[in-house]
């Protein structure tokens, strides 16, 4: 398994790819107490049922989890907008989901 992980971390690096298990350790801080984590892809339909006035169901259909502040997540996807993250810590360990790129902080 160890060689099989070592191979495809080569063949990402030479490709310029960054595995998912590689990603970047950072901290989530939106100046609040919490952050929301949307289900992957669904933050725009959150966005547009929210400005329809249906709050509920926009919570209902597409919040994943809503880790404290300053919970350590990693990034499995990097984007310009929003990043997908895990949670690493926490009640709220191992949620999957978009956060908007500017709550995601102290990343290394």
């Amino acid at each position: 398994m160890i060689k099989r992980v070592a191979a495809f971390t080569l063949a990402a690096s030479l490709l310029g790819l960054q595995p998912a298990f590689g990603g970047l350790i950072c901290t989530l801080d939106n100046g609040g107490e919490a952050t929301l984590v949307f289900r992957p892809g669904k933050m725009s339909e959150t966005m547009k049922l929210h400005d329809e006035g249906m709050n509920e169901e926009s919570v209902r259909c597409c919040v994943a989890c809503l880790p404290k502040n300053g919970v350590k997540v990693i990034i499995t996807d990097q984007g310009f907008a929003s990043h997908t993250i895990r949670v690493l810590e926490g009640p709220d360990k191992g949620c999957v989901g978009d956060v908007p790129a500017e709550h995601v902080k102290g990343c290394h």
